[in-house]
């Protein structure tokens, strides 16, 4: 018994078409794909009997933005496929009962990709057996209820999305792979073979693409041959489009490669510059300050020496004087040693003024002679301070410009 019923299967590439090909038949015919690769790669019928005994043929078609990694096919080259598969469908007179195109209700966002498919599907049906198809949106067991009632309105209510075929009474289903038990329920999510039954029941047409063919157009120059050209030239212009801006992208991006090594190399320079400078300015600082306090140094040493010497001098007023009073005392005990008459009392009075004397003349030379140590000892102590400031200070160091620093304020 020859099939009765004709139904094709359409959409892009992932959107389940398999799967519900899989669930209409009862039984994998065909295999399930899980990326972006088309399982189906060509025009493929599959034969089966509905429940009722009566037999059908479900046509799957090539997904439309094949991508896989040997390079898939073009839409055009799919096209072409279909389109030969169309005309020898016509040819053995044979009419679609439906047209089932499937689109994920997941899709965040109905890219150009997306549109274009929409766009030739719809040159393909053409106005007339708008009531044969049925586009049936996929994957609601992986969105919201609410989220997914929202794409699909505006999938309906959009020009540039189904809002056409809406207007000519095509109708939308929603289908889902719920486990058992949690399918949903209602008008809204028919059963796939459902689905099938009504379209059986509708009177059978010839699509747009079939009537064109059979007027002797090439693929090409169909309403949907010439919407995918128009959608490939527009594609085209973006793309020199996209092609002219990365190249002025790559151009500003050369510019600004040269501008930042250039500037990358004045930075280098400045701060070369800059180190020079810190290290040069902190040797000068560092000579600056030693000069300073050495001059400082210089004055306060004459100052010393010149307060040495006028006690110095003092204690040789005093040392001169004192001598002459001890000579005086001495002569005057000879005096009274020779004089009789004088008592014992005055006698050892006078001799310990004498020892007094003496005493205050070798405690002056004393303090006298450690002033000179000491005087001494600080002109020895600059002597080498000025030394280590000059080895020093041909060492380009910062930081041992700063020690000398240290040093001799610490030494003085």
């Amino acid at each position: 018994m020859n099939p009765v019923g004709l139904i094709a299967i359409m959409g892009g590439t992932g959107t389940g078409k398999s799967t519900f090909i899989n669930t209409i038949i009862g039984k994998a015919v065909t295999d399930v794909g899980h990326g972006l690769e088309s399982q189906t790669t060509e025009v493929k019928e599959y034969e089966f009997s509905m429940p009722n005994g009566v037999p059908v043929t479900l046509v799957d078609t090539p997904g439309f933005n094949d991508y896989s990694d040997n390079g898939g096919k073009s839409d055009l080259v799919i096209l072409k496929e279909i389109g030969t598969y169309l005309k020898a469908k016509y040819d053995e007179k044979r009419k679609f009962s439906g047209i089932l195109y499937l689109h994920n209700i997941g899709d965040p966002k109905v890219g150009g990709s997306s549109q274009r498919n929409m766009l030739m599907f719809k040159k393909l049906c053409g106005p007339d057996p708008l009531k044969n198809v049925v586009v049936v949106t996929t994957f609601w067991d992986e969105v919201d209820l609410p989220q997914g009632v929202e794409n699909e309105t505006e999938l309906k209510t959009k020009d540039k999305f189904f809002k056409g075929l809406v207007d000519g009474k095509c109708r939308f289903a929603r289908s889902g792979k719920y486990p058992p038990g949690k399918t949903e329920n209602g008008p809204d999510f028919p059963t796939p073979i459902s689905i099938v039954s009504d379209l059986l029941t509708l009177n059978p047409v010839f699509v747009e693409m079939q009537k064109e063919l059979a007027e002797g157009k090439t693929v090409e120059k169909t309403s949907a041959g010439a919407e995918l050209y128009k959608e490939l030239q527009r594609l085209k212009l973006q793309q020199e489009d996209m092609n002219q801006e990365i190249a002025e992208m790559k151009s500003i991006n050369a510019k600004d490669r040269v501008a930042t090594e250039g500037l990358k190399a004045q930075v280098e320079e400045l701060v070369t510059k800059q180190q020079h400078q810190e290290v040069h300015s902190s040797r000068s600082d560092a000579i600056t300050q030693l000069n300073r306090e050495k001059e400082a140094w210089a004055k306060q040493r004459e100052l010393d020496l010149e307060k040495i010497r006028r006690m110095q001098h003092e204690l040789e007023l005093l040392k001169t004087l004192h001598a002459k009073e001890i000579l005086e005392c001495q002569f005057q005990i000879r005096s009274l040693l020779d004089d009789s008459s004088h008592d014992a009392y005055q006698r050892s009075q006078l001799a310990k003024t004498c020892e007094d004397l003496k005493a205050t003349v070798s405690d002056l030379s004393q303090s006298l002679n450690k002033l000179w140590e000491t005087n001494e000892q600080d002109a020895l102590a600059r002597t080498e301070l000025v030394q280590e400031c000059a080895r020093l200070n041909t060492i380009p160091s910062r930081r041992l410009a700063i020690y000398t620093i240290a040093y001799a304020r610490q030494m003085f």
